[in-house]
């Protein structure tokens, strides 16, 4: 059986169809290095109701797997990007609640550094 990792390196999807990828997209702050907010889809095989802001997420960024915590929901993607998917919610529920996530924005902004460093 092959794992997450070796179906998503070749390209295949899980089955099922619910919501296009490109009609919902999330902002991921990764926690680890670089500390930055990429944009992701929501995989094919989930609900956009599935990924709640502070909710951890497995991301592929580069030939690596990270992980990020679900910064917002519905942001615009950047022109001309084509969006890969989140790979697996780590949690059921989120682990940041609203008011974290907004003391985290404004220690951000106070210090000069990305979400994911505060």
């Amino acid at each position: 059986m092959l794992g997450v990792r070796n179906l998503f390196a070749r390209g295949e999807r899980l089955p099922g169809v619910f919501f296009p990828m490109e009609h919902v997209t999330l902002a991921i702050a990764l926690t680890a290095p670089p500390f930055s907010i990429l944009s992701y889809g929501v995989p094919e095989s989930f609900c956009p109701e599935d990924f709640p802001a502070g909710l951890r997420v497995l991301v592929p960024v580069g030939g690596q797997l990270r992980v990020g915590v679900v910064w917002e929901t519905g942001a615009a993607p950047p022109e001309g990007v084509t969006l890969r998917p989140v790979l697996w919610p780590l949690e059921r529920e989120p682990v940041c609640d609203a008011a974290y996530l907004e003391l985290v924005r404004n220690l951000a902004s106070r210090y000069l550094s990305p979400q994911g460093v505060s």
